[in-house]
């Protein structure tokens, strides 16, 4: 008998235990059920499933690159700092061609341009278009649209080595677009000529032989007066 009542109590046991699992996850399930509770949750859940997104669409190759001109667009300064930080490709370009310089020159953005600038953006890129950010610099520099900051831009441009002799694919140079336009900022126009001028004074003296002036003593001198008195007389008595 005593083999029984064993067996009943480990019976009786084993149904409480049973008993109070049930109990214990219906309270889990109407804890979880609760408004507050349920709202975290889904904010915890969509915040881990967007930083693993993000993190996977960094770790993918040329992301990185396509959000510099994505910051540069949309003027977010501090993320473009960031990412030239982790050394993204400054020079990237979108479909037109166009460079992340070329459209911060176009928005007149010139925190952007000097960030690009300072970490070696191509100053002289061009698009498919053949424009180039000292072209949309100058065509927003028309005071009619101005906002003042394209004076300096442009100078930034220039100090960083902007060709202002290139032209489009329709054979114009800047000064055609300058002729074309109806209001030119008299500044940049100024601007423009002045390292016209500059960039062709160099060009000529890198083609200009090199040509030193040898310093020569008065003895040297003196002999060669005297050579070329001779040579004189020389050639006075021969046609005599």
């Amino acid at each position: 008998m005593w083999l029984g009542a064993l067996w009943d109590r480990i019976q009786a046991s084993r149904v409480l235990e049973h008993v109070t699992t049930v109990q214990n996850n219906e309270n889990r399930r109407q804890a979880y059920q609760h408004p507050c509770i349920s709202a975290l949750a889904f904010i915890a859940v969509t915040l881990l499933c967007r930083i693993g997104s993000e993190t996977r669409a960094q770790n993918q190759p040329g992301n990185t690159d396509q959000s510099v001109l994505q910051a540069v667009k949309n003027k977010q300064h501090t993320t473009l700092s960031a990412l030239l930080k982790q050394r993204a490709n400054v020079n990237v370009r979108d479909g037109r061609g166009r460079t992340a310089l070329i459209w911060a020159a176009w928005q007149s953005d010139a925190k952007a341009v000097n960030a690009l600038l300072v970490h070696r953006a191509n100053v002289n890129a061009q698009d498919n278009e053949g424009l180039f950010a000292l072209w949309t610099a100058t065509e927003r520099g028309d005071i009619a649209i101005s906002t003042g900051t394209e004076v300096g831009i442009v100078q930034q441009l220039l100090e960083h080595g902007a060709n202002v002799d290139l032209k489009d694919k329709h054979g114009e140079t800047i000064f055609s677009l300058i002729a074309q336009m109806e209001r030119p900022d008299p500044k940049i126009v100024r601007l423009l000529r002045h390292a016209r001028l500059r960039q062709h004074r160099n060009s000529d003296r890198k083609r200009r032989p090199n040509m030193r002036v040898r310093r020569m003593s008065p003895q040297t001198v003196l002999w060669r007066v005297k050579v070329h008195q001779a040579d004189i007389h020389m050639t006075t008595v021969g046609l005599c």
